[in-house]
């Protein structure tokens, strides 16, 4: 009776202590579960190879329809000894080829598509000299224009309107263009003479009125970015000097929207760049970026709100044109300044590797890296859907398909936040917080602690009990 008289009054302090043991115990898990609770989703992607998809003689190019469902590569490269008339046509969900078109044409290339996707133009090499209209609704041709010298081209964004771009009768300059009406194959071109010694076209406008493109005086000097009126072949607009060393042929680069009624002009000034958004109606600037780079590089979110740009060491910034905010990206994301590609919602950076066989992705926000190898890594272009889902990267003989691991909502027009990026698998990197292991680790050390405490605090209880028991004098009644 007396032990369990003593086992009662200690029972309360005892209790305390094991609550106590209970409490912090719990506290990891606890601080665990607030902490994956109200932590946002890394937008980093998870990239895996979906498919290699194999393709005609040396794919020389990708174009992919407005809609993100269909990847068209042309296929042919003379210099490398692989001709070829095709152009392979990949379902991008299913990462599969679904038909081949025979063009008739000697090595197909610089394909262009109208905003409806339904027409598909393509030019055939210098040694044909023609200009093929593809249905795509059938994939058949359905036009195909002779093009004497024909170089470059440029189609309004609906594909009705066409300029094409020729070289002179001694080939030694590209200074002369011409309309090419698809529908009048039989019809003669009219040529303009330029006031220049090489044009590269990268836009024409809606009603086919204006050409503008990086125009080179003769053909030792510095590209300047112009305006071109097709009907008379004279500058109406002077904008800079465009890069040098930036790629305007392969689709690489962004300069314009999706919609064609804004370009993006790089202007170089020395170690910085000037970027111009111009309306492609009225060659007016809408407004003016200063980027702290020499860009070679040039990418921009669908809605124009983010834009990347690289220099010839893969440095790259980003510039929100909301607020005219440009910010350093802390690694050389981009190999080369031009291997490079900008998700949709502008929250993840692509990086093609050529040294390594590997596809990168940044994000943006947290730096965090993921990596995929691919035997296309090193592609003059990447291209990518416009939910963000999926990369195509040439690699010649086959096209690989690379899932990022994530998808863009893109039922609002206006959506481009990273809180719309869904990631549909888990981040393969996970920040370290360096406060979290300490309470985690801290906890558990307490936890440990107080078990000794609790274990060794009943029996010296009862010992210091019975003590004073044993001391306490007994009076006999």
């Amino acid at each position: 009776m007396n032990l369990m008289r003593s086992l009662r009054r200690v029972q309360m302090p005892v209790t305390i202590v094991l609550l106590m043991l209970l409490v912090v115990c719990m506290a990891p898990a606890a601080w665990g579960a607030g902490a994956s609770a109200s932590a946002s989703p890394s937008s980093a992607a998870k990239l895996s190879v979906a498919a290699s998809v194999p393709v005609g003689k040396h794919a020389n190019a990708m174009l992919l329809a407005p809609d993100g469902k269909t990847l068209y590569v042309t296929n042919g490269n003379t210099d490398s000894g692989n001709a070829d008339t095709t152009v392979t046509v990949i379902d991008m969900a299913a990462a599969r080829a679904t038909a081949t078109i025979d063009t008739h044409v000697t090595n197909p290339t610089n394909p262009r598509i109208s905003l409806d996707g339904r027409t598909l133009l393509v030019q055939s090499g210098l040694n044909t000299n023609q200009l093929v209209r593809i249905d795509t609704a059938t994939d058949t041709v359905t036009a195909s224009v002779q093009t004497t010298k024909l170089v470059y081209y440029a189609a309004s964004p609906d594909a009705r309107h066409v300029v094409g771009v020729f070289a002179d009768e001694t080939g030694h300059k590209v200074n002369r263009i011409a309309a090419i009406d698809t529908n009048a194959t039989g019809s003669a071109l009219q040529f303009k003479q330029l006031d220049g010694a090489f044009l590269t076209p990268v836009a024409l406008s809606a009603d086919g009125t204006s050409l503008y493109g990086a125009l080179m005086a003769t053909t030792t000097s510095q590209p300047r970015w112009v305006r071109i009126d097709t009907a008379t072949g004279s500058v109406e607009q002077d904008y800079g000097t465009a890069p040098t060393d930036m790629d305007l042929i392969h689709g690489a680069n962004t300069l314009a929207s999706p919609d064609g009624g804004t370009l993006y002009l790089p202007v170089s000034k020395e170690s910085t760049t000037s970027l111009l958004l111009v309306n492609a109606a009225t060659g007016t600037v809408r407004h003016r970026l200063t980027i702290p780079l020499a860009a070679t590089y040039l990418a921009s979110t669908p809605d124009g709100t983010v834009i990347l740009t690289a220099d010839g060491q893969g440095k790259a910034t980003l510039t929100d044109t909301a607020n005219d905010k440009t910010t350093q990206v802390k690694s050389n994301v981009c190999a080369n300044g031009y291997m490079c590609g900008l998700s949709p919602d502008g929250t993840v950076i692509y990086g093609s590797i050529a040294d390594n066989f590997q596809l990168t992705a940044t994000d943006t926000a947290t730096g965090t890296v993921s990596t995929v190898k691919t035997d296309a890594a090193g592609s003059e272009s990447i291209i990518i859907s416009p939910d963000g889902s999926r990369i195509a990267l040439n690699g010649g003989e086959s096209i690989d398909i690379v899932n990022t691991g994530r998808t863009i909502d893109t039922s609002s027009k206006n959506s481009k936040s990273s809180a719309s990026a869904k990631p549909t698998a888990t981040p393969t990197h996970t920040a370290v917080q360096p406060l979290a292991w300490i309470q985690e680790h801290a906890a558990a050390g307490i936890g440990i602690i107080l078990a000794l405490i609790a274990i060794l605090a009943l029996p010296t209880l009862l010992i210091l009990h019975t003590r004073r028991r044993a001391a306490t004098p007994h009076h006999r009644h």
